[in-house]
């Protein structure tokens, strides 16, 4: 049996699209927050691009995954989705203050509203859900590995600015791939309404809302690792390693979920991201910081494919593209809020702010334990 033929055709060709774009992406954002010290940003500002770069395309995302069902294609929202984000990607090297970085970012957003829930309804439908999304979280991860080390390489041989329009350039990469993408056979039903039927469903939709709202952008851990080293190349090879430990805990999670259940599964990957937040906020040296993330890193990974494999296990096929949009639109526009204040409370609040939504991530993991 070839490697084609065993996982299928739809998740090794996403995987591949996944790994080459997120390169791209992470070398890019784990370079952003120092762009925009460079550029005289703050705290704020790197708030503001962690909370707006996911929300902008969290809004549209709920839009493109009822369209996708609504005419039963899904393969040119994808496609779509990838080209606009290369095309913003290309801009932001190019920006003069942190407003323009977080407008240009924003915007490299919107083509990750198209495509994201079109795309992971397409990896539901395309056989085992948890292995599926273990698969591509893990590939998703790796790329990021990459490009974080990649940034770490960059940044001692080249000033930031280069180094973004080469990570803008890597985008480019991956879009002749999705040509071959096969479009899911789903029975097009005639209304499609945006309503949710089933109540675990709700229950996991109000859990991963409160869960984003205590999930800070990965840029601020990298402030962290910053100001405790007082190195950026120290703070990214944190980030490295963070992402080491994501992509091995996502590809692993089938096998976790597999020895209790999805859901109890997510909720422990709650409850870690718990403890993560709890030690970041006492991290006064680099122990601290490395224990913080291993648990960055393995509470993402469980919750990154526990919750998209959540919404395939508790949602109908017809309506799988809809269901998938509400869940990103939901949780992204918690996660601004969440970033939002975060960054206007980092510098004399951080602790407190900190605390508040350790205990908001503790209550997605009652929430979700005993969820099915």
């Amino acid at each position: 049996m070839t490697l084609k033929s065993s996982l299928g055709k739809n998740l090794l060709i996403l995987s591949a699209v996944s790994f080459l774009n997120d390169t791209s992406s992470e070398l890019m954002g784990a370079l952003l927050p120092l762009f925009i010290t460079e550029l005289g940003g703050g705290a704020l500002s790197v708030g503001l691009l962690g909370g707006l770069r996911e929300a902008v395309s969290n809004f549209l995302k709920i839009l493109s995954g009822y369209l996708s069902d609504r005419f039963n294609r899904k393969k040119p929202f994808v496609i779509a989705g990838y080209g606009v984000s290369a095309l913003f990607k290309l801009l932001i090297p190019f920006s003069n203050s942190p407003s323009q970085v977080v407008i240009f970012s924003s915007l490299e957003r919107l083509g990750k509203g198209i495509r994201t829930a079109p795309r992971d309804a397409i990896l539901s439908l395309s056989g085992k859900v948890e292995r599926n999304f273990s698969i591509h979280r893990a590939f998703d991860t790796f790329g990021a590995l990459a490009g974080s080390l990649f940034a770490l390489f960059l940044i001692s041989k080249v000033p930031v600015r280069e180094a973004l329009i080469f990570g803008a350039l890597l985008s480019l990469l991956s879009l002749p791939l999705l040509l071959l993408i096969e479009e899911p056979k789903v029975k097009l039903k005639k209304k499609l309404k945006v309503k949710v039927e089933s109540p675990y469903f709700k229950r996991f939709l109000l859990a991963s809302t409160l869960f984003s709202l205590s999930y800070i952008s990965f840029m601020f851990f990298i402030l962290k690792g910053k100001e405790i080293t007082g190195s950026s190349s120290s703070a990214l090879l944190l980030y490295a390693f963070y992402n080491l430990i994501y992509a091995l805990s996502a590809l692993l999670f089938k096998n976790f979920s597999n020895l209790t259940s999805p859901f109890k599964a997510l909720s422990i990957g709650y409850a870690l991201f718990s403890l993560y937040l709890i030690i970041l906020s006492l991290s006064n040296s680099i122990a601290l910081l490395v224990v913080a993330a291993v648990l960055f890193g393995i509470s993402s990974g469980i919750t990154d494919a526990g919750q998209r494999s959540a919404v395939g296990l508790l949602t109908g096929r017809a309506k799988r593209g809809t269901h998938y949009g509400l869940f990103h639109f939901l949780t992204g526009t918690s996660a601004l809020v969440g970033n939002v204040i975060v960054g206007a409370t980092w510098s004399s609040y951080q602790g407190v702010t900190l605390g508040i939504l350790a205990l908001l991530s503790l209550t997605s993991s009652a929430l979700t334990f005993k969820l099915r």
